[in-house]
């Protein structure tokens, strides 16, 4: 008679945090055989899997990784749970294998969350952590704001360039769709940094081309594909930085205080071509 020992260890793994704001939430699983014999699975999932069932997993340690895939077109949490069952293969049909089936459990954290430039110009302590926090700079491509070098001044004074023509006049088409577009930028990059922000519709680096180059028409664009994300998950849920700590009380003086306007001298610079 041969004693054998079938088991096997199963774990699931959100790898989509945060939950995009329409969706899907997707989860890593990796079945382990970690028994003598081989086996084969099927799960409670297969509709959602990346991996057609059933499925075989060799002996001693060998696994095999596969995704999940649940809608989620709120954005929201997403908790879900998978259920394993393990059959022998080429065994006597006496032979009893018992405790093979197993579950495996993670959550999907929602994000999706985003605010207007408008309410980071006026929550200077929140938006003060996510900059330092966050630890790197900001390429606008016409300027780079470094929390490490008067990057909190610098990230003020294009908000109050555009929000106070008085004191900072945009004195040429190039500067004024600079800074129409620099406030929305900021705004969206800065909602990508909370633990429950939206990621960016364009890549950073794009986002630094398109504003540091000469084409009014396509800033105008870039400015105004990021002023509707900025709209697009802008509710009333309380936002958290990487502290977990709750943005902070409005203040409508704090961009003028903080702000520079010597930022305009780099922005209205006119391009050769």
């Amino acid at each position: 008679m041969d004693i054998i020992h079938p088991n096997f260890t199963v774990t699931k793994t959100c790898t989509s945090e945060p939950v995009p704001a329409q969706g899907p939430a997707t989860f890593e699983v990796v079945v382990t055989n970690t028994g003598d014999v081989n086996l084969s699975f099927t799960t409670n999932e297969a509709a959602q899997s990346s991996l057609a069932e059933p499925f075989t997993v060799g002996k001693n340690g060998a696994s095999v990784t596969f995704t999940i895939t649940i809608p989620a077109p709120s954005g929201g949490d997403v908790s879900n749970s998978i259920t394993v069952t393990a059959s022998l293969i080429g065994q006597p049909v006496c032979t009893e294998y018992t405790d093979n089936q197993k579950s495996a459990r993670d959550i999907c954290h929602g994000g999706g969350e985003t605010r207007t430039w408008g309410f980071w110009a006026q929550h200077c302590d929140f938006a003060k952590r996510i900059f330092y926090c966050a630890g790197e700079p900001i390429d606008l491509g016409w300027v780079v704001l470094d929390p490490n070098s008067s990057g909190l001044s610098k990230l003020y004074g294009v908000f109050k360039s555009h929000s106070d023509n008085t004191a900072c006049p945009k004195d040429n088409d190039l500067c004024r769709a600079r800074i129409q577009a620099s406030v929305q930028a900021l705004a969206a990059i800065l909602s990508s940094y909370l633990s429950n922000g939206a990621p960016l519709p364009v890549e950073e680096s794009e986002i630094a081309a398109t504003l540091g180059g000469c084409d009014i028409n396509e800033i105008k664009d870039l400015g105004s594909l990021l002023a509707t994300f900025n709209e697009s998950g802008d509710s009333n849920l309380m936002l958290y930085d990487c502290d977990s700590k709750p943005q902070g009380k409005a203040s409508g003086a704090c961009a003028k205080r903080l702000g520079n306007c010597n930022i305009l001298r780099t922005a209205c610079t006119t391009c050769d071509d």
